[in-house]
């Protein structure tokens, strides 16, 4: 049997636009003489990131308690 794998595509995609970001900043050659500037913007980006993939998290959660309640209310009528 195969196991199921269960993978959230929203954070996945947000996630892979943030590694693009830090790619590009990299890349990009940012203040390549002197390395605190480039750790202070990945790790901003990384907080960033990581403040958003929560807010999402919470926000999926409130729709889906939302529309089991809903189901109950339709349910119990």
């Amino acid at each position: 049997m195969k196991p199921k794998i269960n993978i959230d595509w929203k954070k996945a995609i947000f996630f892979l636009i943030l590694v693009v970001c830090i790619y590009i900043i990299v890349a990009g050659g940012l203040a390549l003489s002197h390395p605190l500037p480039i750790t202070l913007a990945i790790l901003l980006l990384l907080f960033a990131g990581d403040q958003v993939a929560a807010n999402i998290d919470y926000w999926l959660g409130v729709r889906k308690r939302r529309k089991e309640e809903e189901k109950e209310k339709q349910s119990q009528k």
